[in-house]
């Protein structure tokens, strides 16, 4: 999907720009080390700041994935249409559908990895090493752990999320909490997609 990749440099560079502020308000010297909470909580910053542009990408993707499943007539050429029509029809608005359902799931996600990632980068750093010394594999091992740690408390709303922006204007007047209220009655499938997501994220990290 091209939609990831045209965002994915302005995405990470806020979402990296949350982290860096996130760990500044919380330490008296630069030097400092986080606790485990504090970690946590850059991720929170992390996930604010990402969302500025995780969202419009969100929305577009998930659109351009229905319409690919979909075997009708084609209403979106691409990312850049789906974003102009989107925007045409319900402003900017539209493009930020979601919000608060793309909250819901970053905020706890993106704090679990941040910790996650540097509790793994302490618990491999030996004795009389710094995190220097680290290679690039324990790194990357660090990383991809965390990546899996992360969606354990992110499937689910990714799953409400999902539904919610790709459903037509109105089907969700009171948004995620009538998604839920929709799917509770149908809780095996919920469950169901639950853990597909769930096995899709891991194998993917």
């Amino acid at each position: 999907m091209a939609t990831p990749i045209f965002l994915a440099t302005p995405m990470s560079a806020m979402f990296f720009l949350g982290a860096s502020i996130g760990k500044r308000l919380q330490q008296k010297h630069p030097n400092d080390q986080l606790s485990n909470i504090q970690n946590f909580k850059s991720g929170m910053m992390a996930a604010l700041f990402a969302t500025t542009v995780m969202v419009p990408a969100d929305r577009i993707k998930c659109l351009l994935q229905i319409q690919q499943a979909s075997s009708g007539k084609a209403k979106y050429s691409g990312p850049l249409d789906c974003a102009w029509k989107i925007f045409k029809e319900n402003g900017i608005r539209g493009l930020y559908r979601g919000t608060g359902a793309t909250l819901l799931r970053d905020i706890p996600g993106n704090g679990v990895y941040f910790m996650a990632y540097e509790m793994f980068l302490r618990h491999m750093t030996a004795e009389g090493q710094t995190r220097a010394d680290l290679g690039p594999v324990k790194i990357f091992v660090a990383g991809g752990l965390a990546g899996m740690m992360c969606w354990i408390p992110a499937v689910a709303p990714d799953t409400l999320k999902s539904r919610f922006q790709t459903a037509p204007e109105g089907t969700y007047p009171k948004g995620v909490r009538d998604v839920f209220r929709h799917m509770i009655p149908n809780k095996n499938p919920l469950e169901r997609q639950i853990w597909r997501k769930s096995i899709a994220r891991i194998v993917s990290m």
